[in-house]
Parts: structure tokens; C-alpha cells; sequence
């Protein structure tokens, strides 16, 4: 629904939303958390829905707000038919905003928007800066709310069951052996 209001708001033909995630070599790449048209050639999928969508080729337009850390905006000129830097099968695009989702001093996402009429420029990057750290918030809580939920499991595996109790094995108290407490 977040990006679907933005592409609203900002009279945009398509975009996505994207969390940033380095791999075990440390190589950031992006997970799809919603993409409205076109699909991203570049992205991969399992064959199983559920999967998420990554993005791991990084060049172009996504990798210059990915590795900047700043807005990129890139505008066709009238001699081109499309932006320079979209994955080979993209659908042109005329205009691109992209919007690095910052918390503190770590990118947690990326905003990324095309084909606007008339472009993008800086005033769209400060009208979208509350929609981005609201985005921003919501990254961080779900984050936060995975590895209390992984904490709470390692726990759970780790804990001992409690013994069974029975008849046998059960403490006497000073009633049951007739006598009277202490």
C-alpha cells in the first residue's frame, strides 16, 4: 500500500520498494518487498512464490543510490528513447528518482521511481522524505521484530523440559508422611 501511494502522489508509471542486504562476501543486493510495473528482469526468484525477489545486478541507476547512499534523479533527453543504465529488457524509461531509505547512519531500503511526467527534481525528493522514513521506521521494526522472534526460538530450543512428575518420584511433604510442619 506505501508504494502504491507514491507512485499516487508523484504521478509515477512504476517503481519499487527494496530492502538492502549484504551477502556473506559482504556484496549488498537488494530483496523486492514491492514492485509495481514493469517486472525487474534482473531479478531472481525460486520457483516457489513465496520466494522473495532479489536484485543483485547492481549497476546502473539502482547501484548509483545503492552505492552513493544519496537520491539519484536522471532525466532522458529528447534524442534518447530511454535512460542509459536499466537491465537489458526494461521497458524505456523517460525519467528515474531513486531514494535511498536511511535510519540513523544505515541505508535500510530503496525507494525507486519512473517515468514521471515532466521528470523528478529536488522538491520531489523533500516532498517524499516523510513517506521514506516512515518506510525507514517500518524496515527497522520488522527487523527488530525478527531477531526478538529467531532470540525467542533459540531460547525455546535451548530450554529443558521440565521432568515429569510421578508418584514415585514426587517430594513427601511433612502432611503426607503424618507428621506436621515445621
Amino acid at each position: 500500500k506505501l508504494l502504491d501511494g507514491m507512485l499516487a502522489l508523484t504521478d509515477s508509471s512504476y517503481g519499487f520498494l527494496a530492502r538492502v542486504h549484504d551477502d556473506e562476501w559482504r556484496v549488498p543486493y537488494l530483496e523486492l518487498l514491492a514492485c509495481r510495473d514493469p517486472p525487474v528482469p534482473a531479478a531472481t526468484t525460486d520457483d516457489n512464490q513465496s520466494a522473495p525477489c532479489l536484485v543483485r545486478d547492481l549497476g546502473g541507476l539502482c547501484g548509483a543510490v545503492l552505492h552513493s547512499g544519496a537520491p539519484f534523479l536522471a532525466q532522458a533527453t529528447p534524442a534518447q528513447t530511454s535512460l542509459s543504465g536499466v537491465p537489458a529488457g526494461h521497458p524505456p524509461l523517460q525519467s528515474f528518482l531513486g531514494l535511498p531509505i536511511q535510519h540513523g547512519a544505515g541505508m535500510f531500503g530503496m525507494l525507486a521511481l519512473g517515468n514521471r511526467p515532466g521528470g523528478y527534481d529536488a522538491a520531489m525528493i523533500d516532498f517524499l522524505q516523510p513517506l521514506a522514513a516512515t518506510y525507514a521506521s517500518l524496515l527497522e521494526a520488522t527487523q527488530l521484530r525478527r531477531i526478538h522472534q529467531q532470540a525467542f526460538a533459540e531460547l525455546l530450543a535451548h530450554e529443558e523440559p521440565p521432568e515429569s512428575v510421578s508418584p514415585a518420584t514426587a517430594p513427601i511433604n511433612d502432611h503426607q508422611r503424618g507428621g506436621t510442619p515445621a
